[in-house]
C-alpha cells in the first residue's frame, strides 16, 4: 500500500487510516467504534473496518485485540 506522495504505508500506519477513513464514511467517532455500543451504523462501521483489516492481512484474533 503506498501513500498519495508514493511512499511506502506500514501496516500499523494503513490500520489507522483505515479506521479513521471508515469512521468518516459512516459518521462516527472513533472511539464509539472502538466502544462497547451496538447501535447499528456503529456495528455495520466496525464490521466494515473488521473486513478491511482482515484483507490487510490482520488476523480477526489481532483485529478483536484492537477494537
Amino acid at each position: 500500500m503506498y501513500s498519495s506522495t508514493g511512499n511506502p504505508v506500514t501496516t500499523s500506519i494503513a490500520r489507522e487510516l483505515i479506521i479513521q477513513q471508515v469512521c468518516k464514511d459512516h459518521g462516527v467517532q472513533v472511539q464509539w467504534v472502538l466502544g462497547k455500543g451496538r447501535v447499528q451504523r456503529i456495528v455495520r462501521a466496525r464490521h466494515e473496518i473488521m473486513w478491511k483489516l482482515n484483507l490487510l492481512g490482520m488476523t480477526l484474533p489481532s483485529i478483536g485485540r484492537r477494537l
